[in-house]
Protein backbone atom coordinates (compact mmCIF):
# COMPACT_ATOMS: atom_id res chain seq x y z
CA UNK A 1 0.00 0.00 0.00
CA UNK A 2 2.84 1.86 0.66
CA UNK A 3 4.60 1.95 -2.37
CA UNK A 4 1.38 2.68 -4.56
CA UNK A 5 0.70 6.11 -1.90
CA UNK A 6 4.69 6.85 -2.92
CA UNK A 7 3.83 6.19 -6.70
CA UNK A 8 0.36 8.10 -7.38
CA UNK A 9 2.49 10.95 -4.86
CA UNK A 10 5.33 11.41 -7.38
CA UNK A 11 3.99 10.70 -10.11
CA UNK A 12 0.83 13.04 -9.82
CA UNK A 13 3.35 15.93 -8.40
CA UNK A 14 5.78 15.93 -11.35
CA UNK A 15 2.69 16.26 -14.14
CA UNK A 16 0.94 18.94 -12.43
CA UNK A 17 4.10 21.26 -12.69
CA UNK A 18 2.65 23.36 -15.57
CA UNK A 19 5.50 24.41 -17.86
CA UNK A 20 3.36 25.52 -20.17
CA UNK A 21 2.16 28.29 -18.31
CA UNK A 22 5.51 28.58 -16.79
CA UNK A 23 7.36 28.97 -20.46
CA UNK A 24 4.38 31.24 -21.62
CA UNK A 25 5.46 33.62 -18.65
CA UNK A 26 9.01 33.77 -18.21
CA UNK A 27 9.82 33.94 -22.36
CA UNK A 28 6.40 35.84 -23.96
CA UNK A 29 5.20 37.56 -21.07
CA UNK A 30 2.12 35.78 -21.65
CA UNK A 31 -0.80 34.17 -19.76
CA UNK A 32 -1.71 31.10 -22.23
CA UNK A 33 -4.45 30.05 -20.00
CA UNK A 34 -6.08 33.13 -21.32
CA UNK A 35 -5.41 33.01 -24.86
CA UNK A 36 -7.45 30.60 -27.35
CA UNK A 37 -8.10 27.37 -25.63
CA UNK A 38 -6.91 28.73 -22.52
CA UNK A 39 -5.11 25.14 -22.99
CA UNK A 40 -1.46 25.37 -21.82
CA UNK A 41 -0.42 22.33 -23.99
CA UNK A 42 1.41 22.16 -27.43
CA UNK A 43 -1.04 22.73 -29.44
CA UNK A 44 -2.42 26.43 -27.93
CA UNK A 45 0.68 27.25 -27.90
CA UNK A 46 1.75 26.47 -30.94
CA UNK A 47 -0.95 28.50 -32.18
CA UNK A 48 -0.55 31.94 -29.94
CA UNK A 49 3.65 31.54 -28.98
CA UNK A 50 4.92 30.16 -31.90
CA UNK A 51 6.57 26.56 -33.12
CA UNK A 52 9.24 26.92 -30.78
CA UNK A 53 7.50 27.95 -27.70
CA UNK A 54 5.39 24.88 -28.61
CA UNK A 55 8.31 22.39 -29.07
CA UNK A 56 9.68 23.86 -25.87
CA UNK A 57 6.78 22.69 -24.02
CA UNK A 58 6.23 19.53 -25.99
CA UNK A 59 9.44 18.40 -24.57
CA UNK A 60 8.85 19.27 -20.70
CA UNK A 61 5.56 18.00 -20.76
CA UNK A 62 7.39 15.27 -22.45
CA UNK A 63 9.90 14.73 -19.71
CA UNK A 64 7.37 14.89 -17.04
CA UNK A 65 5.74 11.44 -18.38
CA UNK A 66 8.96 10.19 -18.95
CA UNK A 67 10.69 10.82 -15.52
CA UNK A 68 7.67 10.31 -13.54
CA UNK A 69 7.33 5.92 -15.26
CA UNK A 70 10.93 6.05 -14.98
CA UNK A 71 11.48 7.08 -11.51
CA UNK A 72 8.24 4.91 -10.12
CA UNK A 73 10.29 1.86 -12.51
CA UNK A 74 13.69 2.17 -11.05
CA UNK A 75 12.11 2.41 -7.24
CA UNK A 76 9.95 -0.56 -7.42
CA UNK A 77 10.39 -2.54 -11.01
CA UNK A 78 6.60 -3.67 -11.04
CA UNK A 79 4.79 -3.50 -13.91
CA UNK A 80 1.57 -2.55 -11.88
CA UNK A 81 2.75 0.71 -10.02
CA UNK A 82 4.85 1.51 -13.60
CA UNK A 83 1.20 1.33 -15.19
CA UNK A 84 -0.11 3.19 -12.31
CA UNK A 85 2.60 5.92 -12.48
CA UNK A 86 1.76 6.24 -16.59
CA UNK A 87 -1.64 6.99 -15.42
CA UNK A 88 -1.32 9.49 -12.22
CA UNK A 89 1.27 11.63 -14.47
CA UNK A 90 -1.15 12.35 -16.86
CA UNK A 91 -3.84 12.71 -14.52
CA UNK A 92 -1.53 15.65 -12.74
CA UNK A 93 -1.17 17.33 -15.88
CA UNK A 94 -4.17 17.65 -17.33
CA UNK A 95 -6.23 18.55 -13.81
CA UNK A 96 -3.14 20.43 -12.04
CA UNK A 97 -3.68 21.25 -8.09
CA UNK A 98 -1.11 23.90 -9.20
CA UNK A 99 -3.71 25.02 -12.05
CA UNK A 100 -6.80 24.78 -9.77
CA UNK A 101 -6.99 21.16 -11.46
CA UNK A 102 -7.21 22.51 -14.93
CA UNK A 103 -4.09 21.67 -17.25
CA UNK A 104 -2.99 20.68 -20.56
CA UNK A 105 -4.95 18.20 -22.37
CA UNK A 106 -2.21 15.30 -21.91
CA UNK A 107 -0.51 14.31 -25.15
CA UNK A 108 2.81 15.06 -24.57
CA UNK A 109 2.70 13.72 -21.14
CA UNK A 110 0.92 10.60 -22.18
CA UNK A 111 3.91 9.88 -25.31
CA UNK A 112 6.73 10.80 -22.47
CA UNK A 113 4.71 7.78 -20.13
CA UNK A 114 4.35 5.28 -23.00
CA UNK A 115 7.93 5.79 -23.79
CA UNK A 116 8.73 3.83 -20.94
CA UNK A 117 6.06 1.28 -21.19
CA UNK A 118 6.57 0.33 -24.49
CA UNK A 119 9.08 2.22 -26.48
CA UNK A 120 8.36 0.23 -29.81
CA UNK A 121 4.66 1.52 -29.28
CA UNK A 122 5.29 4.61 -28.67
CA UNK A 123 7.40 4.85 -31.74
CA UNK A 124 4.80 3.13 -33.74
CA UNK A 125 2.08 5.89 -32.41
CA UNK A 126 5.10 8.96 -33.36
CA UNK A 127 4.80 7.55 -37.05
CA UNK A 128 0.87 7.37 -36.86
CA UNK A 129 0.85 10.97 -35.27
CA UNK A 130 3.14 12.76 -37.83
CA UNK A 131 1.65 10.69 -40.90
CA UNK A 132 -2.29 12.10 -39.92
CA UNK A 133 -0.47 15.70 -39.65
CA UNK A 134 1.08 15.53 -43.00
CA UNK A 135 -2.10 14.53 -44.08
CA UNK A 136 -4.87 16.54 -41.86
CA UNK A 137 -2.87 19.63 -40.52
CA UNK A 138 -4.67 18.79 -37.01
CA UNK A 139 -2.94 18.54 -34.30
CA UNK A 140 -6.00 17.25 -31.82
CA UNK A 141 -7.04 14.67 -34.45
CA UNK A 142 -3.64 13.29 -35.03
CA UNK A 143 -2.96 12.90 -31.49
CA UNK A 144 -6.29 11.13 -31.42
CA UNK A 145 -5.87 8.57 -33.37
CA UNK A 146 -2.43 8.13 -33.00
CA UNK A 147 -2.39 7.49 -28.54
CA UNK A 148 -5.83 5.55 -29.44
CA UNK A 149 -3.66 3.50 -31.87
CA UNK A 150 -0.75 2.46 -29.33
CA UNK A 151 -2.69 -0.18 -27.20
CA UNK A 152 -3.82 -1.41 -30.34
CA UNK A 153 0.20 -2.19 -31.11
CA UNK A 154 0.80 -2.87 -27.57
CA UNK A 155 -1.62 -5.58 -27.75
CA UNK A 156 0.09 -7.49 -31.09
CA UNK A 157 3.53 -6.70 -29.84
CA UNK A 158 2.32 -8.74 -26.60
CA UNK A 159 3.10 -6.15 -24.11
CA UNK A 160 2.49 -7.10 -20.36
CA UNK A 161 -1.51 -6.53 -19.65
CA UNK A 162 -0.99 -3.55 -17.48
CA UNK A 163 0.74 -1.35 -19.62
CA UNK A 164 -1.69 -2.12 -22.12
CA UNK A 165 -4.71 -1.36 -19.53
CA UNK A 166 -2.44 2.05 -19.05
CA UNK A 167 -2.45 3.10 -22.74
CA UNK A 168 -6.02 2.30 -23.11
CA UNK A 169 -6.71 4.28 -20.43
CA UNK A 170 -4.66 7.18 -21.17
CA UNK A 171 -6.43 7.31 -24.42
CA UNK A 172 -10.17 7.40 -23.46
CA UNK A 173 -8.80 9.99 -20.68
CA UNK A 174 -7.14 11.77 -23.69
CA UNK A 175 -10.52 11.25 -26.15
CA UNK A 176 -12.39 13.21 -22.91
CA UNK A 177 -10.04 16.16 -22.72
CA UNK A 178 -10.01 16.78 -26.18
CA UNK A 179 -14.02 16.83 -26.32
CA UNK A 180 -14.26 20.19 -27.39
CA UNK A 181 -11.81 19.16 -30.21
CA UNK A 182 -13.72 16.70 -31.61
CA UNK A 183 -16.62 18.64 -31.45
CA UNK A 184 -14.88 21.03 -33.24
CA UNK A 185 -13.43 18.80 -35.73
CA UNK A 186 -17.10 17.85 -36.54
CA UNK A 187 -18.18 21.37 -36.91
CA UNK A 188 -15.56 21.87 -38.92
CA UNK A 189 -14.16 24.65 -36.49
CA UNK A 190 -10.86 23.36 -35.39
CA UNK A 191 -7.63 24.90 -36.47
CA UNK A 192 -5.26 23.41 -38.10
CA UNK A 193 -1.97 24.13 -37.43
CA UNK A 194 -1.19 26.17 -40.48
CA UNK A 195 -3.78 28.96 -39.13
CA UNK A 196 -1.61 29.09 -36.26
CA UNK A 197 -1.91 33.33 -35.31
CA UNK A 198 2.49 33.11 -35.41
CA UNK A 199 2.41 31.30 -38.14
CA UNK A 200 -0.01 33.15 -40.63
CA UNK A 201 2.37 36.72 -39.07
CA UNK A 202 5.13 35.21 -40.43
Amino acid sequence: MKDIIITILISYIIGAIPVGYIVGKIFFKTDITKRGSGNIGFANVAQHLGLKAAFAVFLLDYLEGFIAVIAVKLLFNTPLLSAVAALMVVVGHDFSVFMKFKGGKGASTTYGALTVLSPLATLFGAFTFFGMLGIKKYISLSNLVSISMIPVYMVFMKVNKYYIFAAFSLAVLLIYTHRKNIADLISGKELKITNSEPLKRK
